[in-house]
């Protein structure tokens, strides 16, 4: 299963852009679902349902079934809100996955003041790590046509020429400068424990973050 993040200010028409894609994708035989964050409070149930009250009776799901469709409802009373992956986990398997993302990225650019759930890596950690092994492959390819634009000739060319190699080697490098700037500027800003676990390889967990980690992941 694929999954495609989509992120954009309220309003900015990602709704929109989810109702044009939804159709078209259907129509090329993809199997696709979606999931949705709320930043509030929101209820698909309503008062007075038979649901609504077994919830406020204090259940702690309720699956609402008839021939058309099914909805479960879980209340997570002051539980931790579960992480992208528990929710994932939770779907049935599609050829593609619509999703909001990603709550770091929105959280760092002070665009959300809601802290992205607390995991090993997370999704902007994941882009990032991909990445930087790419922009590796780019570097060597790069660095080939540079030193050996003769011999490597098809390679220059294929980059757009010796001069175009050349400046692409450049950004790759200012690119790995930034990347080292901002990760350890991440890691420090995340606390003693994370940049203790960067230098010597382990993480010390608590008793108390091993229980978060299962409650979010029930």
């Amino acid at each position: 299963m694929k999954l495609f993040g989509l992120a954009g200010w309220s309003g900015s028409g990602k709704t929109t852009l989810m109702k044009a894609l939804l159709p078209e994708l259907i129509r090329r035989k993809l199997a696709v679902s979606t999931v949705k964050h709320a930043h509030h409070s929101f209820d698909v149930d309503q008062p007075g349902k038979d649901s609504y009250e077994h919830r406020r009776a204090g259940a702690t799901e309720v699956l609402v079934a008839s021939a058309q469709r099914w909805a479960l409802m879980r209340e997570l009373r002051d539980a931790p809100e579960p992480t992208l992956d528990a929710l994932i986990a939770r779907l049935a398997p599609v050829d593609l996955l619509l999703a909001e993302a990603w709550q770091v990225l929105l959280h760092d650019l002070h665009l959300s003041k809601k802290a992205p759930p607390r995991k090993k890596f997370n999704g902007a950690q994941q882009i990032a790590y991909t990445s930087i092994i790419l922009m590796g492959a780019g570097s060597i390819l790069t660095g080939l046509a540079i030193y050996k634009p003769v011999q490597l000739g098809w390679l220059t060319s294929l980059l757009g020429g010796y001069p175009v190699a050349r400046y692409e080697h450049f950004l790759l490098t200012v690119g790995y400068v930034l990347f080292f700037a901002i990760h350890i500027a991440q890691v420090i800003r995340a606390g003693w424990n994370n940049l203790r676990a960067m230098i010597t390889g382990y993480e010390v967990v608590t008793e108390q973050d091993v229980v978060v980690q299962e409650a979010a992941a029930e």
